[in-house]
């Protein structure tokens, strides 16, 4: 059984299902996290629901 990297739970195939802000958000917050590693339902609701709350800076190029 694989299990989500972020908080250990049984992973869905649902990182497809997320929309690219709300994986752009997950990998910023998390560095260490990789889409193909999987997600579960509930962290992945959790960044979609978040990515609604948080505006992200465009990333520096210094």
């Amino acid at each position: 059984m694989t299990t989500c990297s972020l908080c250990g739970d049984s992973v869905d195939s649902v990182a497809h299902l997320a929309e690219e802000v709300t994986l752009k958000l997950i990998q910023q917050m998390n560095p260490q996290w990789a889409s193909g590693e999987g997600i579960c339902r509930k962290c992945l609701e959790y960044y979609h629901n978040l990515d609604k709350k948080v505006v992200l800076l465009p990333e520096s190029s210094t």
